[in-house]
């Protein structure tokens, strides 16, 4: 049992990683950001941001809220390092897609690079969960869900019930940051 004093941990590890795409659920990150740092002080949290993201959350706010670096995910940013293009994101033991648009996603699963996060996601060893939040559903996306789900560091989040933001009709989404870092420490190997 825990209370308000004492909260459950929830990630075994040291330091992950947030990949934020341009997804409406972008919006919320600040307040998982925050959730999970209270849960987890001693964790480190990198992000990197996507532009499309940046429609719906600033890298200053991640950057008063996150412990690690933030960056902003294209080539031409002046303060991007090298880490990245080797598959790497500081000490970070996962990576997490978060939310992962649809956009995002495919792009994974067509092996594309075409912006830093990407590249490094597609080169990396480390595990990967896949935070999907799509609109809808298609023979085309469940091809390429598909694709991504035959790689052995890849993972697709635990299905939570969402909201559809156009109608406001429940959906199954991958939104669920608790169900990705169980996953995480499955991955690793440090489940309880």
């Amino acid at each position: 049992m825990h209370t308000s004093e004492h909260p459950q941990r929830i990630f075994l590890g040291s330091a992950l990683h947030l990949h934020v795409t341009g997804a409406l659920a972008s919006s919320m990150v600040p307040w998982w950001v925050q959730w999970f740092r209270t849960l987890h002080p001693q964790a480190v949290v990198n992000l990197s941001v996507s532009k499309a993201a940046e429609q719906f959350v600033s890298i200053r706010a991640l950057r008063n809220l996150a412990n690690g670096a933030v960056w902003r995910d294209d080539w031409d940013n002046p303060d991007l390092g090298t880490e990245w293009s080797s598959g790497r994101s500081g000490d970070s033991e996962a990576f997490i897609v978060f939310p992962a648009s649809i956009n995002t996603t495919m792009k994974l699963a067509n092996a594309q690079t075409d912006s830093p996060a990407l590249m490094m996601l597609q080169i990396t060893d480390l595990p990967i969960i896949i935070a999907d939040t799509f609109p809808g559903d298609s023979p085309a996306i469940r091809h390429r869900v598909d694709l991504l789900s035959e790689r052995e560091n890849i993972q697709f989040a635990p299905r939570v019930t969402g909201y559809r933001a156009h109608n406001r009709e429940t959906a199954a989404v991958g939104f669920n940051l608790p169900g990705c870092l169980e996953i995480i420490n499955e991955m690793l190997g440090l489940a309880k």
